[in-house]
């Protein structure tokens, strides 16, 4: 019987940096892996739901690697942009990789049925899978192309309304018929455990999509932006987050996966989950200024059984009832003597402590504005009435994640 096999990733981040160090080592075990996943497995179509790259404007070692992956991968690639992506930069080679059986929806086309490919059985092409690609997308855009479409809304409906509105009429295009249908998209969707790392998509005006717009045109949604790997539906429809393929920061200690579905001719679909190796661990050491010797030791010890492609890479959290001259050299000095890789080391006040009383009440942490609503206030004193664009609060936000990332001992 006539199979499509499909291998569902997402969030590479390629370009990535953690304080400063480059990530393409990892990156790079990580393609060869996926290669050969698709050889040993007869994957026939890969689908990459968006965040390709880190940044809008990625570093050529980055670009580089990624068209090397595509040179080389033997099956069909299908790939929609995310919210760190450019999608008009990713979407740019189009004319030359469409030779190479490569589709890429950076943003979205005018024609609604664009989106759409049919995956064709290969010893039966009277028979086929539905596969739409709807790339990130800021609300302005989605009634941009709404307008386009011809859809004009009561002025009484709220912002929440058109959106859906918007939406129904994309999906109303979406081809119907064929023995399973797919949707790709990099949005939230339902509820879902997120690992703190995920840079906002609220930059977008859409804090989520209502599964009840999918129920009746999808079968199974393959989901990007969340890092950790979830199911965030079971049915009606299937949606599942991968997740980055390699953490993305020391906060992310879950395992990390990919799935593979594989569609028979007669409409049955078996997904297998696929736990992916640990390319190299990022390992939190949480200590005080007084076990942090015998606590960072012990995880030396214990870690010396567990098995990873690259050295581990560390980051200490120190909790301090005051501050101690000298603690962060002895920390380091410790690593040293061990020979491990110390990438930062956090202080932070003991709860409760008088520094820490004291801290808080001149601060008063609480009520501190974010880095954004700070920005937008800025903005409006220096611009005056002028707009602030969804594009530049993005951008600073991009901006933000990249120093926090950046940030070194």
């Amino acid at each position: 019987m006539s199979k499509i096999k499909i291998l569902h990733t997402s969030d590479w981040h390629l370009g990535k940096k953690l304080y400063k160090q480059s990530r393409l080592e990892e990156m790079v075990s990580y393609l060869n892996f996926t290669k050969k996943m698709v050889e040993e497995n007869a994957i026939t179509h890969l689908l990459i739901s968006g965040d390709v790259f880190d940044s809008p404007n990625p570093e050529t070692t980055a670009y580089k690697l990624f068209f090397e992956f595509l040179h080389c991968i033997k099956c069909d690639v299908y790939i929609i942009s995310g919210n760190h992506d450019n999608g008009k930069f990713l979407e740019a080679p189009l004319p030359f990789l469409k030779d190479y059986q490569i589709q890429i929806i950076g943003s979205l086309r005018s024609d609604p049925m664009k989106h759409s490919f049919k995956l064709r059985f290969p010893e039966n092409s009277e028979k086929f899978v539905n596969l739409t690609l709807l790339p990130f997308f800021r609300s302005t855009e989605l009634l941009i192309w709404a307008g386009e479409q011809g859809l004009v809304f009561d002025k009484t409906i709220s912002f929440e309304e058109k959106i859906n509105l918007s939406l129904e009429s994309f999906f109303d295009h979406t081809p119907k018929g064929g023995e399973y249908s797919i949707l790709m998209l990099h949005h939230l969707l339902g509820s879902f455990y997120s690992e703190g790392t995920e840079q906002t998509v609220q930059g977008s005006g859409i804090n989520s999509i209502d599964v009840k717009l999918l129920k009746d045109h999808f079968d199974y949604v393959a989901l990007g932006h969340i890092h950790k790997s979830q199911n965030a539906r079971t049915s009606g429809p299937v949606a599942f987050y991968p997740g980055s393929p390699i953490p993305m920061r020391f906060s992310e200690d879950s395992k990390k996966f990919v799935n593979i579905l594989e569609i028979s001719e007669n409409g049955t679909v078996d997904i297998q989950k696929v736990v992916l190796p640990i390319f190299r661990e990022l390992k939190r050491i949480k200590v005080n200024d007084t076990n942090f010797q015998e606590k960072i030791e012990k995880d030396f010890e214990q870690s010396s059984s567990r098995v990873s492609l690259f050295e581990a890479w560390y980051e200490v959290s120190v909790e301090i009832a005051r501050p101690k001259l000298g603690l962060i050299d002895q920390i380091r000095d410790l690593f040293s003597k061990h020979q491990k890789r110390l990438l930062n080391v956090k202080l932070e006040l003991a709860a409760g402590s008088d520094e820490s009383s004291k801290t808080r009440e001149l601060l008063n942490f609480d009520s501190l504005p974010t880095p954004t609503k700070l920005f937008k206030s800025y903005f409006s004193e220096k611009f005056g009435e002028a707009e602030l664009s969804e594009k530049l609060c993005t951008q600073f936000e991009t901006l933000i994640s990249e120093i926090q990332d950046g940030e070194s001992l």
